[in-house]
Parts: C-alpha cells; sequence; structure tokens
C-alpha cells in the first residue's frame, strides 16, 4: 500500500485544499490587487524618482555633465554643469566639438572636458553625474578596453584613481533635463 506523500503535513509542496479558491480566483484576485490605478501610482512614484535632482553632501560639488551628437555632420555638444551642496549653480559651460562620430566618443570628450575643467578649478571633493551608463561602467571596470574609446577610458580611470575624493555616478537623464538641453544648444555654436 502506498503513502500519500503529498497529504503529508511535512511536505514542502501539498495538495491544493478544496475549502480554498481555484488557482483561476487566486489569479483573479491578483490581478485586482495590481490594478492599472495600483500601476499608475507606482509609476508616479518612479518618476518622482528619477526626476528629482539630489543634493552632494556636504563640502562636495556635484557636475552634471552630457554631450549631444549630430552624427550626420560628425558634430557634437557638449556641457557641464556644477553645483554646490545648496544646489546652487557655481559654474555652467558648453562646447562643441567636429569630427565626432559615435555616442560612446562624445560622451567621453564630455566628460573629459568635465574632468579637465575640475582640475583647472582646482576642485577637490567632486561628484560627476551623468547618464552615459556605458561609458561609466567602463571606467569603473578594470579590465581593458579594447573598443574606439579605449584609451580615453584609461585616461580618464587614471584621472579618478589619482583623486581619491572624485567619484562617477550614473544618474538618469530625467534628472537633469536642462543639461541635455543645453547640450543640444551648443551643437549651433561654431
Amino acid at each position: 500500500m502506498a503513502n500519500d506523500v503529498w497529504a503529508s503535513g511535512l511536505s514542502g509542496v501539498q495538495k491544493w485544499k478544496r475549502g480554498e479558491a481555484s488557482a483561476i480566483e487566486t489569479l483573479e484576485k491578483y490581478k485586482q490587487a495590481s490594478s492599472k490605478e495600483n500601476f499608475e501610482v507606482q509609476q508616479e512614484a518612479i518618476l518622482v524618482n528619477k526626476s528629482r535632482w539630489i543634493h552632494p553632501e556636504a563640502d562636495f560639488v556635484k557636475v552634471n555633465w552630457d554631450a549631444s551628437l549630430i552624427m550626420k555632420l560628425s558634430r557634437m555638444g557638449m556641457v557641464m554643469i556644477i553645483r554646490d551642496e545648496d544646489g546652487e549653480t557655481l559654474l555652467a559651460a558648453c562646447d562643441s566639438r567636429r569630427n565626432v562620430r559615435t555616442p560612446e566618443v562624445a560622451k567621453c570628450q564630455a566628460l573629459w572636458k568635465a574632468l579637465q575643467v575640475c582640475s583647472d578649478l582646482n576642485l577637490q571633493k567632486v561628484i560627476f553625474e551623468g547618464d552615459a551608463k556605458a561609458v561609466i561602467m567602463a571606467v569603473k571596470c578594470e579590465e581593458d578596453d579594447l573598443s574606439v574609446v579605449g584609451s580615453l577610458i584609461d585616461d580618464i580611470r587614471k584621472v579618478f584613481k589619482d583623486r581619491k575624493d572624485w567619484f562617477l555616478q550614473f544618474d538618469y537623464r530625467e534628472k537633469k533635463l536642462c543639461c541635455s538641453y543645453i547640450g543640444k544648444g551648443c551643437l549651433s555654436f561654431n
């Protein structure tokens, strides 16, 4: 005579009890709980978190940097905005370059320019914040970068290695829309 292993209270898997709702009823309850209204509230909360600029810690400045590229013209615009812990703008600058063919090169050039300006200003405690996730990950990665921007990535890594109070972090584009708009505007300058 065989024992019913599913009926045992010690088993990790149990038979569906007849008194409980069916699987379809349980699924319907789940669908109602995660209704469109709940989804919209969750999405609003996510957008708020993505779109609010966060002040740096005391004694730090935050540098938001970005680049725009018109691939047909091989022309890029770059921008950086430096703000203190109170959110006050200390510097806003833009520049443009010709003969830039990829977005990765444009983003690296913008970060490099931000590093140069902060070095020239002798800023000691700096958080560099950008939306170029691939560039930021490449800089933070310790493996050799053999891509088109590999040598520039290596140079950027050396700067961060020498500056212990300089940090690089990713942030969503929504938090720095003004930076993106200014960067696109820089493309109109000669």
